[in-house]
């Protein structure tokens, strides 16, 4: 994750073969330690619901978001559905969004009052939805 938003920050591009790389990687993984179909269904529940909502938000947005933000929210989900329940992520994945959402606006206003972006400046969200989903870790507690 922190290789992407690096690339986000210089590039203002999410590459989509790192996101899914990353997530099928997490999943593996996720089994080999776990050995729990309930575990791997939470994380990969995670991941769509999270990519849904990115969807959904995408296409709300009218380009605002694009879809290298909808990828990268599959290994940001997965990483929420680590030591939850199915039924838990949903609500996990929101509240991140949540998080990134208001982390972003305080920092878009932040830039437009110091001057160093304009409202037509295209600002990477990446690094906000890392924030939201570190955040939401944080908040539920992790295993």
């Amino acid at each position: 994750m922190s290789v992407q938003t690096v690339i986000d920050l210089a590039t203002h591009r999410l590459p989509l073969l790192i996101s899914l790389s990353a997530s099928v990687l997490m999943i593996l993984l996720g089994g080999l330690i776990t050995r729990s179909t309930t575990q791997l269904l939470a994380m990969a529940s995670g991941g769509i619901a999270m990519m849904a909502i990115a969807h959904i938000l995408a296409r709300l947005s009218r380009g605002s978001l694009g879809r290298g933000d909808v990828y990268f929210c599959l290994p940001l989900g997965v990483a929420l559905g680590i030591g939850s329940t199915v039924s838990n992520t949903l609500p996990n994945a929101a509240y991140s969004w949540a998080i990134s959402a208001m982390v972003g606006g305080v920092t878009a206003c932040g830039g437009l009052l110091l001057r160093r972006v304009s409202k037509r400046s295209t600002i990477p969200y990446g690094p906000f939805l890392v924030v939201g989903t570190i955040a939401m870790l944080a908040i539920r507690g992790t295993p």
